[in-house]
């Protein structure tokens, strides 16, 4: 049960089960356990048409999933949110990006990538320069509670009036965006995008009221251009961006009665 360093590096094995480059019988079962989970990993990603490993990533998956995503002719959907555990982070973006961008046949139209993968400015400058790409076929994508704020706003803002960004949903809640940010979205939207159909901007709560609503207005403008009621639009745009802190206070001030607890 002998086993080099290099495959040692590749599939984590407790320092228990190893010595040098000698892995024990315990060591070997672990090892071709994880090879056979990482194994089904890309199988998924080349097979079905959405992956979702929902809090499930653990150390070299990313790896994993790259060589996968560089020859998946039928995935649609690529959901890692909510990996609390490793944070996808800017490397792990690049990485996945780079992936998606380098296969001809690419079908992803579906990346969620939010709930803290740790996504930060340089992350955000990645998928900005993708989303602009004309290979990419990105139509939704969810950064939502990755702290990037305005300067990350603002590179997705160039992008996505780029004429090859076919983005139709963009998620971003909770990034710390300010108004400036909120700003360079809505001239982009205002003049030179005409896909985007659905965007989000909840928790961001320096986002003045008058951005949020004057945001809404040009997603219901592009929805009714590409076939998407106005009617349908209203809908989602008050559980999208949710309550104001005025209107919060408001109803707390007038209703105290009702309020049992808060957080």
């Amino acid at each position: 049960y002998h086993g080099t360093s290099t495959i040692a590096a590749d599939v984590p094995v407790p320092s228990a089960y190893k010595s040098d480059d000698t892995v024990n019988r315990r060591g070997t079962a672990i090892m071709a356990s994880e090879l056979e989970r990482q194994r089904r990993i890309e199988e998924r990603i080349l097979t079905e048409e959405e992956f979702d490993v929902e809090g499930e990533l653990e150390g070299d998956d990313i790896s994993v999933m790259v060589r996968a995503l560089a020859r998946t002719t039928t995935l649609k959907v690529l959901d890692l949110s909510d990996n609390y555990a490793i944070g996808i982070g800017d490397a792990g973006v690049k990485l996945i990006v780079d992936a998606l961008l380098s296969n001809p046949n690419c079908t992803v139209v579906t990346l969620d990538l939010g709930d803290s993968n740790l996504i930060c400015l340089e992350g955000v400058k990645y998928l900005a320069d993708s989303i602009s790409h004309s290979d990419c076929t990105l139509q939704t994508l969810n950064l939502s509670h990755n702290r990037f704020g305005d300067e990350g706003a603002r590179h997705l803002a160039v992008s996505i009036s780029h004429s090859n960004c076919a983005l139709e949903t963009l998620k971003l809640d909770n990034c710390g965006i300010r108004d400036a940010g909120a700003e360079a979205l809505a001239d982009v939207m205002r003049y030179d995008n005409h896909t985007l159909k659905n965007i989000t901007l909840g928790q961001n709560l320096r986002i003045s009221r008058s951005l949020i609503e004057k945001i809404g207005r040009l997603v219901e403008i592009n929805a009714e251009s590409i076939g998407c009621s106005a009617a349908e639009v209203g809908k989602k745009k008050r559980a999208e961006y949710g309550p104001t802190v005025d209107e919060v206070y408001r109803f707390v001030r007038f209703n105290p009665h009702l309020l049992s607890s808060a957080d």
